[in-house]
């Protein structure tokens, strides 16, 4: 005769081995997510660097990104010529996109002669189709800084905290003064 406490038995033993073997696959997933985002957190200017002197192209600042010209951009952005610009591409459903828009909200009113367009990759792909054709963005969040020449200075992929992002647009303000002749910086 079968007690309930002996047909139990089983199931209490697979369920014993489930919840480990899920922690297990969890944090292996995890593990496997930080060192991904750990390697994405490389930053492309020193990528480049890198790659400028072994004499490599320069793709791996474009990888989530394509690279667009110095025409191109005069083209796309005409108002922005002669002044540093940000390009920014985001989405509303993206948690680093979240993290980093009160960062640059409250950056942005310290470079007023700095332009800056900030495109959702979802919402502003119709409206904005010659941008999303000339970047291409594959990934979320992108920020594009580009000097008042329109060439592309660096390439931020992710979350990035304020003092770095600081440190890059007052180097691309910087650089932007320098060109114009100006002898102070921002």
């Amino acid at each position: 005769m079968n007690t309930s406490k002996d047909s139990d038995s089983p199931k209490k033993a697979s369920a014993k081995k489930f919840w480990p073997t899920l922690v297990i696959i969890l944090l292996l997933l995890v593990s496997v997510y930080m060192v991904k985002a750990e390697e994405s957190a490389t930053k492309p200017a020193e990528i480049l660097e890198a790659k400028q002197s072994s004499g490599a192209n320069r793709g791996a600042l474009f990888s989530g990104v394509s690279e667009v010209g110095v025409e191109k951009l005069h083209q796309l952005f005409p108002e922005a010529k002669g002044k540093p610009l940000l390009v920014e591409f985001k989405s509303k459903f993206c948690l680093d996109c979240k993290r980093m828009t009160p960062i640059l909200n409250k950056l942005f009113p310290h470079y007023s002669q700095m332009e800056t367009r900030i495109y959702d990759i979802k919402n502003d792909r119709a409206k904005n189709q010659a941008v999303f054709n000339a970047f291409n963005p594959s990934i979320v969040p992108i920020i594009v800084f580009i000097d008042g020449n329109g060439r592309i200075q660096n390439v931020f992929y992710g979350y990035h905290p304020a003092d770095e992002l600081k440190k890059e647009l007052d180097l691309l303000n910087a650089e932007s003064s320098s060109v114009k002749g100006d002898t102070h910086a921002p």
